[in-house]
């Protein structure tokens, strides 16, 4: 949850990926649709979001933002997204550097990320790591 309100995106249904972001208002018990996961609109903000939609991938919160990394979209990928409410904008973050997974978990401890298990085809993973997307990416450490 970010201030109070919960985030659902992603998933599958019936084969295909889907590429809404909805927000739940438990207060006003209403559900409201946000920007799309894919580009459909001629602005430029969202040009890049062709890696965004997913499904099996890990979300979680640190601060203000919403995080969404790893999972799939006909590949197994590590790229990593932070969601703004405020500005309703996706920004790439620094990929996830450990082996690319789908179907990890991940939580929140005092405001740090962590990603655990999932697999990689038949390579299951039984690791966790503390999970830096803001940090630099350094290739081969």
């Amino acid at each position: 949850m970010v201030n109070n309100t919960a985030y659902v995106l992603g998933g599958n249904n019936n084969g295909e990926v889907q590429r809404d972001l909805w927000v739940y208002d438990p207060t006003a018990n209403t559900w409201t649709e946000k920007t799309k996961l894919y580009d459909y609109s001629s602005e430029t903000y969202d040009d890049d979001y062709a890696s965004l939609s997913r499904q099996n991938g890990v979300a979680f919160v640190m601060g203000n933002y919403a995080y969404l990394s790893n999972g799939d979209n006909s590949a197994i990928n590590a790229t990593t997204w932070q969601y703004d409410p405020a500005t309703d904008r996706w920004t790439q973050k620094t990929s996830f550097e450990a082996t690319s997974r789908t179907g990890a978990v991940a939580f929140t401890l005092n405001n740090r990320g962590f990603v655990l298990t999932g697999r990689n085809g038949s390579l299951v993973m039984d690791n966790a790591y503390e999970f830096l997307p803001a940090d630099e990416q350094v290739d081969n450490d």
